[in-house]
């Protein structure tokens, strides 16, 4: 009986998350949240893992929440995975388990791919407007990687926003841009601010500003 169920729910998931994904569509509704992986899963074309919720990016879920994720031809690994971002959606067919959420851009030849935890702790963003940022978040993180600055480091934080500049900050019709807020130097308390151009990735300007006077 437990067999049948499963083998029912796994051509169900097949079918939810073929509808989702062909030609790499998938729908706004989106959920986007850094979880860990918590147990050993079960399953092989359709593999069911545990997470633990770290950070919501975007969505509904509540941080510390434990969600079981399905992928559709799960690559088999020795280890479980470390922290990453997951973009899933509600399963909506059939099923008795409770929490359960299918991962449709989940690519079976790369697997699953660990993300920096300093990153996206300090990350101050919502997924609503991601497909406006042609300069994405990874490339975000390459550019800070290679100015070699410190993430674990007080006051830094990544955020985004439009209009940098203009009297309409904030308005998602103007120019997409990132921040970048970094600890320039603790001797003199002051913090390095970097705007990017959230489309070419060039510098917009670079500035500086003093620790907060609460600090």
């Amino acid at each position: 009986m437990k067999q049948k169920k499963y083998m029912k729910l796994m051509f169900t998931t097949l079918a939810f998350i073929f509808g989702h994904s062909i030609y790499g569509q998938v729908p706004n509704d989106t959920i986007k949240v850094i979880a860990k992986q918590i147990a050993s899963g079960i399953g092989s074309k359709v593999h069911i893992a545990p997470y633990k919720v770290l950070k919501t990016i975007k969505g509904n879920l509540t941080n510390y929440d434990t969600i079981q994720v399905g992928y559709y031809f799960y690559n088999e690994r020795e280890h479980m995975t470390d922290t990453i971002l997951l973009k899933i959606l509600p399963y909506d067919g059939v099923t008795e388990m409770k929490n359960y959420y299918i991962f449709p851009e989940y690519n079976m030849k790369k697997g699953i791919t660990a993300i920096d935890t300093d990153f996206w702790n300090a990350c101050n963003i919502q997924g609503e407007f991601d497909h406006l940022y042609k300069f994405t978040w990874k490339d975000v993180l390459r550019y800070i990687e290679e100015r070699k600055i410190d993430m674990k480091a007080y006051g830094f934080e990544v955020s985004r926003s439009f209009g940098f500049g203009t009297e309409c900050i904030g308005n998602p019709s103007e120019k997409p841009f990132w921040a970048i807020t970094y600890n320039k130097s603790h001797t003199d308390l002051l913090l390095g601010i970097i705007i990017v151009d959230g489309i070419t990735g060039k510098i917009i300007t670079e500035y500086e500003e003093p620790y907060s006077s609460e600090e």
